[in-house]
């Protein structure tokens, strides 16, 4: 279902998301899995199958930047997954038109990790602290 080739919407994605300092996990997250230079940070109810999942998606789809960490953090609520996603500083909002990408980004880790659960991404700040809802 997702065969075309998205990895360039992808990746502006993930750079205009991801804030790339070290600094943006400074305080207590739970558990962490690193996969390259993606740090997946977890809490305590989400079983690692799952992180393990998303970052073979992330590799996989060539998601994770090579000079620099970014981190994510994937908790879950009583009705959903989310993974929470930085947004980098040098930006106020997401572009209007990148939205159509984040959407599909979170239909195809839904579809693919997840097995079509209830799963949402998130857009915050360095702290995963929300920002932006859709």
């Amino acid at each position: 279902m997702y065969k075309q080739s998205f990895k360039m919407p992808f990746k502006t994605i993930i750079l205009v998301c991801f804030s790339f300092l070290l600094y943006a996990c400074g305080t207590p997250n739970g558990k962490m899995k690193q996969f390259g230079n993606l740090e997946i940070y977890y809490t305590k109810e989400i079983d690692v199958s799952y992180v393990d999942a998303l970052g073979s998606y992330f590799q996989t789809h060539q998601l994770i930047a090579a000079d620099k960490t970014q981190s994510v953090k994937l908790t879950s609520n009583s009705e959903e997954f989310v993974l929470k996603m930085i947004l980098n500083p040098e930006y106020d909002s997401i572009p209007a038109k990148m939205w159509k990408d984040i959407v599909f980004l979170e239909r195809a880790i839904d579809t693919t990790v997840f097995k079509n659960l209830n799963f949402a991404l998130e857009i915050t700040d360095a702290y995963f602290n929300p920002l932006i809802t859709k």
